[in-house]
């Protein structure tokens, strides 16, 4: 009797060991949760704060209809170097050739007309790329991203400022149409030293008007979008060249899958996100198959991230552009 009475107390004892562990780790999971939700609460807190805060500047709204008279990412550059006439001239969308919206949107952001502003794909990718490279190789930021840092955040580096950089991506979206927005980011990206807009590149780079550009100077103008300070397409680097013919191959491939007849004018949601998905698949696949290849010169000054490494060996670093026909 005294050793079943034992035994019992034994069983007893042990039932009660359980259900401690099991309410302490009840207690830790809760105890977590809480903290997850305290920080995606303060999260969502402060871009509400944010986008109220912008939202109630009015100047993204006055957008509709008015040009930026200038943005802060202009007044940061001449603050840093003073030395520098700023070079700034608006042009209407319907008055930049097609063939360089186009070619922008390759470069910069595919899916530009089926995205809200931002592209989570791309933001995947980049994570996984940086985290192979061991530190931040590229970032994935769309064309209305960074509209909105070059109109409000100017060089800002704090983390903050992705906080408010989402809020005002989201406000523009909501309140201005795509084409407005490809509008703005073709005036105000930067396309050398003080040089901003697509009507100024032309002209410091090339001595002529954009609407006289031939096909190869359009691409190269694009292109210097990821490091405009850098990069000069009459003094091509290796990496600039690289890029180039990405864009070029990239930019033939858009055409090979766009329908027969198809001008990729004010509708090209369909064809261009084709393009993104076909890309995605690229750089996911080359990601699978081996090390993320470090690029050499690449900033992100006036356009967004470093370009991936889709297409590195494919299509013509000088001469026609692959797949460009005359308009």
């Amino acid at each position: 009797m005294a050793e079943s009475g034992k035994m019992k107390e034994s069983d007893s004892s042990k039932t009660s060991k359980v259900w401690r562990s099991v309410l302490w780790a009840f207690k830790g999971i809760w105890f977590v949760y809480q903290i997850a939700l305290g920080v995606a609460l303060l999260f969502l807190l402060m871009l509400t704060m944010e986008v109220w805060n912008y939202f109630h500047i009015g100047d993204i709204r006055s957008l509709r209809k008015h040009q930026p008279e200038t943005t802060a990412f202009i007044e940061s550059e001449h603050a840093d170097h003073p030395e520098i006439a700023i070079r700034r001239t608006w042009i209407p969308l319907d008055s930049i050739p097609r063939m360089i919206q186009q070619l922008a949107l390759v470069a910069e952001d595919a899916k530009f007309y089926s995205h809200q502003g931002f592209d989570l794909e791309q933001i995947e990718y980049a994570l996984v790329a940086n985290h192979q490279a061991g530190r931040k190789m590229r970032g994935a930021s769309t064309i209305t991203q960074q509209t909105a840092k070059n109109l409000y955040l100017g060089g800002e580096k704090e983390m903050s400022r992705k906080v408010r950089e989402a809020a005002l991506a989201l406000l523009l979206e909501q309140t201005l149409t795509k084409d407005r927005i490809l509008e703005i980011y073709l005036n105000i990206a930067q396309f050398g030293p003080g040089v901003f807009g697509v009507r100024e590149g032309a002209r410091y780079h090339f001595g002529k008007d954009v609407l006289q550009l031939t096909q190869e100077q359009m691409l190269s103008l694009v292109c210097l979008l990821p490091a405009p300070t850098k990069w000069n397409p009459n003094r091509p680097s290796g990496a600039y060249l690289s890029h180039k013919n990405r864009v070029s191959r990239n930019y033939g491939l858009l055409r090979s899958i766009s329908p027969e007849g198809d001008s990729l004018g004010r509708d090209p949601a369909e064809a261009f996100d084709s393009l993104g998905s076909i890309l995605s698949d690229e750089e996911w696949r080359q990601l699978r198959s081996g090390p993320y290849i470090e690029r050499d010169d690449a900033d992100t000054t006036g356009g967004g991230a470093a370009p991936s490494n889709v297409g590195e060996d494919v299509g013509p670093a000088t001469g026609a552009v692959e797949g460009v026909v005359p308009e």
